[in-house]
């Protein structure tokens, strides 16, 4: 991810996992991660979160990370 985003830094990533850890969000959200994206995200939801990303929103859903809770909906800006 560090790679890409040093390669790309224009290009917006984000991270979808099964078994991601709090740790693995937050490292990925710092290497600028647009956020995070669980595999068992309902299809509608995944679409949600993909559009509102794309706007340039972050998406990471509540209880991702050890940090402070997102806001409604797992969306920040």
């Amino acid at each position: 991810l560090g790679r890409l985003r040093t390669a790309h830094p224009d290009c917006k990533v984000a991270l979808m996992s099964g078994e991601a850890g709090p740790g693995d969000v937050r490292g990925a959200l710092a290497l600028g991660c647009v956020g995070f994206l669980p595999k068992t995200l309902p299809a509608g939801d995944l679409v949600v979160a993909i559009h509102r990303m794309i706007e340039g929103e972050q998406f990471v859903p509540e209880g991702a990370t050890d940090s402070a809770e997102p806001e409604a909906g797992g969306f920040t800006r």
